[in-house]
């Protein structure tokens, strides 16, 4: 049974979609096409029933003009690019809604202790000796 959080997440994402869509004069079997489904796909995310996959959602802000995240942020996925410049990792653990505070400290802490520069003089990554 979906939560709250997620049937909000959906709700939100179809307002989002419907204005963007009509904003650009397109109907729903138009985008639909240009989006590679079926009409009744796209009335189903607009009514927040169901949700496309990240790709389609990029797709779709590509499709209607939008800076990318511009959909993606309201069912918390995060574009692979920004308008200035590449997410980094700790932007994305940082803006990850499905973490809690003690998770999104875990992670980081995790993700600086790994990314950070090896203390011994001369030893290669894992990475570069396989290469």
């Amino acid at each position: 049974m979906a939560g709250t959080g997620e049937a909000d997440r959906k709700r939100t994402f179809g307002i989002a979609l419907r204005a963007a869509r009509q904003s650009v004069g397109l109907s729903q079997q138009q985008l639909a096409g240009e989006l590679s489904v079926s009409q009744p796909s796209v009335a189903a995310w607009e009514a927040g029933v169901n949700e496309p996959v990240p790709a389609t959602v990029f797709r779709a802000e590509e499709v209607l003009g939008l800076e990318p995240g511009a959909l993606a942020e309201h069912l918390g996925y995060l574009p692979a690019r920004r308008r200035f410049g590449r997410t980094t990792t700790v932007d994305a653990i940082a803006g990850d809604p499905t973490l809690g505070a003690r998770e999104r400290e875990a992670l980081l802490a995790l993700y600086r202790a790994l990314s950070a520069p090896s203390p011994r003089k001369g030893r290669t990554s894992a990475k570069r000796r396989s290469a």
